[in-house]
């Protein structure tokens, strides 16, 4: 009858193409992730897994070849890390992701939350407070930074502007070459843009960084040569007015 032949023809293009997404024959079996330094491979590798196991049209899975999809993949990975570049190979069954990662140069607190961002501010991830207490140089920790008003955080967003982080880092290199010992910078964005460092000799060091650090790093020693004999009984000291620094 000429309907069940017009059936048979439409249906056997279509059974040719279920099978081909469904076959194994067809899917990818394995992804390696190359470039990492800080991020763990398996990590970044379990996201690009999770990705291939995701149905599609229910019965079917973009771990298939032809069903893969290079430019989600991306997404998914970038949702959880800021990495400078992601490129992605496929030949065969085998898919191969390799990661630019940005340098990790400061730590950011919110509320319960860690991250690590690079040195313009921007959130490369986010991790546990005890990857928070572990240093790849235990003698030169990464900086950390306190939110005080506990702001929502993003991958890949930004926490301090460009020229902020710039700024903040280099005080504390200033500070270092005055051998202050530091702890933890406290940001607090309804009170302002400054920032207050706490010193290894229990009092806070107010600054602003968007001001001229040099000029600030060298009041704060004048101050402190010059007109403090007692440094532990300091609660603040305030250098964010140029020559006129406040302190108590």
């Amino acid at each position: 009858m000429p309907w069940v032949i017009a059936v048979l023809a439409a249906s056997i293009p279509l059974g040719a193409t279920a099978f081909v997404l469904a076959s194994p024959k067809f899917d990818i079996t394995g992804s390696v992730v190359e470039g990492t330094t800080t991020v763990p491979a398996e990590d970044v590798n379990a996201k690009v897994t999770s990705y291939m196991d995701e149905p599609f049209l229910i019965v079917f899975h973009r771990r298939n070849r032809f069903l893969f999809d290079p430019t989600a993949l991306k997404a998914v990975i970038g949702a959880s890390y800021a990495f400078d570049r992601i490129d992605i190979d496929k030949k065969d069954d085998l898919v191969t992701v390799h990661i630019q990662e940005k340098v990790p140069r400061l730590i950011w607190r919110s509320g319960e939350h860690w991250y690590v961002a690079d040195g313009s501010g921007t959130v490369i991830r986010e991790i546990t407070k005890e990857e928070a207490d572990v240093s790849e140089d235990p003698t030169r920790p990464l900086p950390r930074f306190l939110d005080v008003d506990h702001a929502d955080v993003a991958v890949g967003g930004s926490v301090l502007r460009p020229d902020e982080a710039a700024n903040a880092l280099k005080f504390q290199e200033l500070l270092r070459t005055q051998n202050i010992l530091f702890g933890t910078t406290r940001v607090d964005r309804l009170a302002g843009e400054w920032m207050s460092i706490e010193t290894g000799d229990g009092f806070n060091v107010l600054f602003d960084p968007l001001a001229d650090v040099d000029k600030e790093a060298a009041n704060l020693d004048a101050v402190l040569k010059n007109e403090v004999k007692d440094r532990s009984a300091l609660t603040y000291v305030d250098v964010r007015f140029g020559d006129h620094v406040y302190f108590k």
